[in-house]
């Protein structure tokens, strides 16, 4: 776990050397490739006094703010210097204000990776109470809090000219992913501040890659094909651009159990499901996305057939998978689902279509025409029981 320690002064001489988007006061300038959340901005509009938990939306990235205090006591509110009657000049107009004394803990849920993230913030010290302002800790993981940390940052604000201490606080992860951050007040201090106010958070999300399916892959006649990472832009038209597939696109409704046409009732596509394409010629589609999160699950929701995705993009063994029952909340894996016997939750041979010769093949744990999960490959399943999870491991 990397852990940086920054004091007011060195958190200042080490900006330059980071690779991260940086702040700067005036704290709301943030550099290209960045994201900025300044409470004045994001969608959807903020009023003062409104209390966590909220969403915000800058550039497609979606922010989950929150406290552990919530909902029972709301542990930040959104804030002005007008309605604080403080002047923080290196705020902007809009800021978080702790709410509840000694509850000073910031959840944000992000919906990207990040690499890095930079904020603006002061601690309630007052200067005749405290040399130095408390610690303010910031502590990244990935997906959950239960998961190991990524990693963590430390830093102290400064006193100046403003009502409260400001200070800067930064961490870059060295190019390994988060997504979910905790920031507070370090317990256990002699000054105790009762809690920090924040604004200004810049991230650095983890940038797109392109995928192109396999030359080869898309041929005369039928195909079926699932996508291997979240695409930025989830409509047909984006994913196919330059190519026309009005009425020769297909998906499987597994609820009302019926096929469907684009685009007449469907216009978007997604990595939980498999699509099936009537080609009259070569096709090969490239579009930009980010790979899917560790843990990644195809939900089956009603028993019965299922076009199920593969969004992975690197080969992953069918023995590698496994099943959580959200019914009884089990998980199995494929050599104790498939050794169920009667009781199985799915079918273990799935199949899957070769366009190459034309024709439908098994993909199982043995005896089957193929072992491992592919790419850009759709698959079907059956399914015994309803609410259920297919989880892929990582290539």
């Amino acid at each position: 776990m990397k852990t940086t320690r920054l004091g007011s002064t060195s958190v200042i001489s080490c900006l330059a050397l980071l690779s991260a988007a940086i702040l700067s006061w005036p704290a709301h300038t943030a550099m290209a490739g960045t994201v900025t959340f300044d409470f004045d901005t994001g969608a959807p509009p903020l009023y003062t006094g409104q209390p966590t938990p909220f969403d915000q939306t800058a550039l497609a990235v979606k922010a989950h703010f929150s406290s552990p205090s919530d909902p029972g006591y709301q542990g930040f509110s959104v804030q002005t210097d007008g309605s604080t009657q403080y002047h923080m000049s290196h705020f902007s107009s809009h800021y978080l204000w702790p709410n509840a004394i000694n509850a000073a803990v910031l959840d944000i849920r992000f919906s990207r990776d990040l690499t890095a993230i930079t904020l603006t913030f002061a601690t309630i010290d007052y200067q005749d109470n405290a040399e130095v302002p408390s610690d303010v800790k910031l502590t990244a993981y990935k997906d959950s809090l239960q998961n190991p940390p990524v990693g963590s940052a430390i830093a102290h604000a400064t006193y100046g000219s403003d009502t409260y201490p400001v200070g800067t606080l930064t961490f870059d992860s060295g190019g390994k992913p988060f997504n979910l951050v905790r920031i507070g007040v370090v317990p256990g201090q002699p000054q105790g501040t009762p809690g920090f106010m924040a604004d200004n958070i810049i991230v650095t999300p983890v940038p797109p890659i392109r995928v192109t399916s396999p030359l080869g892959f898309l041929n005369p006649g039928w195909n079926w094909f699932s996508l291997p990472v979240t695409p930025i832009d989830n409509t047909v038209a984006g994913i196919f651009s330059g190519y026309n597939v009005e009425n020769v696109l297909y998906r499987w409704d597994p609820v009302l159990k019926t096929i469907q046409l684009y685009p007449n009732d469907f216009t978007t596509l997604s990595t939980n499901e498999s699509y099936v394409l009537r080609l009259a010629a070569d096709m090969q589609v490239s579009y930009d996305g980010y790979p899917t999160a560790p843990g990644s699950a195809a939900p089956v929701p009603e028993a019965g057939w299922l076009w199920v995705g593969f969004p992975k993009n690197g080969n992953v063994p069918l023995s590698g998978v496994t099943v959580h029952n959200k019914t009884t909340n089990e998980t199995r894996t494929a050599a104790q689902d498939s050794g169920a016997g009667a009781n199985a939750w799915i079918n273990w041979n799935w199949l899957y279509w070769n366009s190459t010769l034309d024709t439908a093949q098994i993909l199982g744990l043995s005896g089957a025409d193929d072992y491992l999960l592919h790419p850009w490959q759709g698959y079907r399943l059956w399914s015994n029981v309803a609410n259920l999870e297919v989880i892929y491991p990582e290539p």
